[in-house]
């Protein structure tokens, strides 16, 4: 059950413009810009948000519902939240729905429909570091996806060495174009840089083109 310090964020809605310009660690987002537990046993829920302004950073990380979300233990939960507004981060990390992950979470039937770009950039999520991650019936709706790296339609990029840590991709699909400038580019997951090979892609479609100039993958 949750605890005293969880937060559970529901039914919050961004119409304005979101635009940072000078901090090159900054973050930017439609709804929340960080969103950190503070104890090991604190989970946060994101629930029925949405952004329709654009969000906009020169570098660090921007994304539609949340710009930086950073766990310890505990997985938070983002369900049922739609991005409808550009989203770019031309020098930093960018996502429709989460632009940087650490930690992971569980990530449900969440919506992107416009265009992300950035030096990283994935159409729910730009990048997750060091730990497991979930994405369950996520969708990204016709819209494109440019980085100067690594770029996915649901997943720019994802790493742990850690054995124990597995990916999971259920449901999820994309019908935006994927596009890498110099590096991966994949329909669903840019990169997924991992020593654990138990990671599962389960009904998941891509229904656009996908461009890149190290590796492309469907």
């Amino acid at each position: 059950s949750p605890n005293k310090y969880s937060q559970n964020i529901t039914l919050c809605t961004n119409h304005a413009e979101i635009r940072v310009t000078k901090s090159s660690s900054s973050t930017a987002a439609g709804i929340i810009a960080y969103m950190a537990d503070d104890s090991a046993d604190q989970a946060h829920t994101v629930t029925y948000c949405t952004n329709f302004g654009s969000v906009t950073n020169d570098s660090g990380y921007a994304g539609g519902i949340i710009g930086h979300l950073d766990s310890d233990s505990v997985k938070h939960k983002v369900t049922d939240n739609r991005n409808e507004g550009e989203i770019g981060c031309a020098n930093g990390i960018a996502g429709g729905i989460v632009g940087y992950s650490e930690g992971g979470g569980n990530f449900t039937k969440n919506t992107n429909t416009n265009k992300v770009s950035g030096k990283v950039a994935g159409g729910i999520m730009g990048q997750n570091e060091d730990d497991s991650i979930n994405f369950s019936n996520c969708k990204n709706s016709r819209g494109d996806v440019r980085a100067v790296s690594y770029a996915g339609g649901i997943l720019g990029y994802t790493g742990s060495r850690d054995n124990d840590k597995a990916f999971t991709f259920d449901g999820c699909s994309n019908s935006g174009y994927v596009y890498s400038d110099t590096s991966y580019a994949g329909g669903i997951a840019g990169v997924i840089a991992s020593d654990n090979l138990n990671h599962s892609f389960i009904n998941c479609t891509n229904e656009n083109s996908v461009t890149g100039h190290i590796s492309t993958g469907g």
